[in-house]
């Protein structure tokens, strides 16, 4: 376990001309000062997987708006607002064969925004998505407006920041100036299915990577597989997409799924769309598609049933070889799950993976770095620094307490209706199973009795 450290100082700034935008960059490091749940905030980030961890209202969804934020220079909703005093944001990235790019911000009470105070170069980038609670956040810098920071002008090709989706968007497509902007998952979905496209060489094929998409993110016992797309609402005349039932019987409209399926098919769509829009916007402008994708994925396992939960993290890794051979994905997780991160064991590169946990001290937020350690299964991860908290309810945790300070023999930490071995063993049988391995040290701890 490491406690974070501050920036490493004097970063030079990279000053070549710009490189082509298949050049690979991350987000390496982000501090942030004056603002948010606990000051200061300080991350070296991992350049494939980070995942943070803690409580509620510690501030892990409050770090994934400014992890978007730098990388889009536009807020997935509200700003980060400080109260007072000097805020400050400091963000560098590392560029494959270059010196780091990033720039510092600071904000300004009297504009009531943030603005920047020195720019060390903007680093190329691909596509951002962005998994929140309430909807998805999308920049795409073929499709997208970033500020010029060097003061050369908008992007006339360019009309706005970025795409925002709520869930209606995503089903039935997104529209800027009257303009369509996004088809929407249920039209594309259709589209893509009834006019298969003959790709050159390297093309993307959209509903091929939906379908290897939606496999990768399903749960292998009920896979996601589209069905024959058909009419389901008399007051809609759009045929919707389905997916087999993995029971037999009908295909199942993917608006009638549960709500964990559909969260899935909502990621996997944007996905594809993101990456096949990028590429189409690529050939049109003449210009490289990029060979790096930045995802964000506000509480991975929300939604999903346990099954499911022990999958989905491993399933995230594997999407960026499904949307390209040579892409390189930079994900920021959050999580409650211990199944999540026992998931993970096998799979993280401690090297270009990073662990956060949010942790109270104190009455005071503190943010450790946790070494990837293997705790073996999702027990082990809900006692150790990431969760610290126990598989047992409350009653039982307290009674198997309680029967651990009896068979100590310190019976004054033992309530006195309990100190009666014969009425503490009825209570544990009551709020622990009788398969519970802590039976095998109670039962050892009797007295012998005597032979008579």
């Amino acid at each position: 376990m490491r406690r974070l450290g501050r920036l490493s100082p004097g970063l030079s700034p990279w000053t070549a001309s710009a490189p082509p935008v298949s050049i690979g960059s991350m987000l390496s490091t982000l501090e942030i000062h004056g603002v948010g749940p606990a000051d200061p905030m300080n991350f070296e980030f991992g350049e494939r997987l980070n995942v943070l961890t803690g409580d509620n209202g510690v501030g892990k969804s409050f770090v994934l708006d400014v992890v978007w934020w730098a990388l889009t220079r536009s807020w997935a909703g509200l700003p980060a607002k400080p109260m007072q005093g000097p805020a400050t944001i400091t963000v560098r990235e590392r560029l494959v064969g270059h010196q780091a790019s990033g720039f510092d911000a600071r904000y300004s009470y009297a504009d009531q925004a943030w603005t920047l105070d020195r720019v060390h170069a903007a680093a190329p980038r691909g596509p951002v998505v962005y998994s929140s609670i309430d909807g998805f956040r999308v920049f795409d810098p073929h499709r997208n407006a970033w500020p010029d920071v060097f003061g050369g002008g908008p992007d006339s090709s360019k009309s706005f920041h970025a795409f925002r989706f709520g869930i209606n968007e995503v089903w039935n497509g997104l529209e800027h100036d009257g303009k369509p902007v996004c088809n929407g998952l249920i039209r594309d979905w259709v589209s893509w299915m009834r006019n298969p496209i003959h790709p050159e060489p390297g093309e993307v094929v959209p509903f091929e990577l939906l379908c290897k998409v939606l496999e990768i993110l399903s749960d292998p016992t009920e896979p996601l597989v589209p069905g024959r797309a058909q009419p389901v609402f008399v007051d809609d005349t759009r045929d919707i997409p389905t997916l087999e039932s993995p029971w037999g019987g009908e295909p199942i409209p993917v608006v009638l799924t549960s709500a964990g399926v559909r969260r899935i098919i909502m990621l996997a769509y944007l996905l594809t769309w993101v990456w096949y829009e990028h590429n189409r916007v690529a050939k049109l402008r003449q210009l490289a598609p990029a060979k790096q994708m930045y995802v964000i994925l506000d509480e991975l396992e929300m939604h999903l049933h346990p099954r499911w939960q022990r999958r989905i993290g491993p399933a995230i890794l594997m999407i960026a070889k499904a949307l390209d051979p040579e892409m390189q994905v930079q994900l920021f997780i959050t999580t409650h799950s211990p199944l999540v991160l026992a998931s993970l064991e096998t799979h993280v590169e401690p090297r270009r993976d990073r662990l956060f946990n949010f942790d109270t001290h104190a009455q005071r937020i503190e943010i450790e770095r946790l070494d990837w350690v293997k705790h073996g299964d999702a027990t082990g991860w809900l006692s150790s620094p990431a969760f610290e908290t126990s598989a047992y309810s409350v009653e039982a945790e307290r009674a198997i307490r309680w029967a651990e300070d009896f068979m100590a023999g310190s019976l004054d930490k033992v309530p006195e209706a309990y100190r009666i071995r014969a009425v503490l063993e009825q209570h544990l049988a009551a709020v622990i199973a009788s398969s519970d391995p802590f039976w095998v040290s109670w039962y050892s701890s009797r007295p012998a009795r005597s032979a008579p």
